[in-house]
């Protein structure tokens, strides 16, 4: 039987694959690896959400997506300096009330999720109607290319390397709770 991730995290069973062999995870692995969804995400107004556990304050949407669950707009891809100019933006405008909001790295996009072993309804995601496709900047840089940018897909869990030319990269803006 050809069984979705979906339909194993539900029966509490899920699998890393890897070229057509599967290691099978139970829930109560999974549930050591995977971000609670109740208390560690919370809504802090109608435009921010709070990391409890990491401290870090995310705007409530992507760019381009708002809604108390995301749900009106369309999400915005981004080559690099667009993104910087769009953060730029919404600090002089200072959003949700703040000056200081910056492009999270790698460490902060992966506290929204623990990877592809979690279910999407975990973590952040619990907050949004769908889990967002594509990838996310980052302002991470590998050691020695200052041009390329790591990024972050929140479907799969999976980080990637993207030129800062590169168009349709997302952005969700980040800063720390004082």
């Amino acid at each position: 039987m050809n069984l979705s991730y979906r339909q194993f995290r539900r029966s509490g069973v899920s699998a890393l694959c890897s070229a057509g062999l599967c290691l099978a995870l139970t829930g109560s692995l999974l549930a050591a690896e995977c971000p609670p969804s109740g208390d560690r995400f919370v809504a802090d107004g109608e435009e921010t959400i709070i990391d409890t556990q990491s401290l870090l304050m995310w705007r409530r949407c992507p760019e381009g997506l708002q809604g108390d669950r995301c749900q009106h707009g369309s999400l915005l891809g981004f080559n690099w300096r667009q993104g910087v100019e769009r953060l730029a933006q919404n600090n002089a405008a200072e959003l949700a009330g703040y000056g200081d909001w910056g492009i999270p790295t790698l460490t902060q996009l992966q506290t929204l999720t623990s990877g592809a072993t979690c279910a999407k309804g975990d973590g952040a995601a619990a907050l949004l109607p769908s889990w967002p496709d594509g990838y996310f900047w980052s302002r991470s840089s590998p050691q020695g290319k200052s041009y390329v940018k790591r990024t972050f897909s929140l479907e799969t869990g999976q980080p990637a390397l993207s030129n800062q030319g590169t168009y349709g990269v997302h952005l969700w803006l980040v800063r720390r709770v004082e």
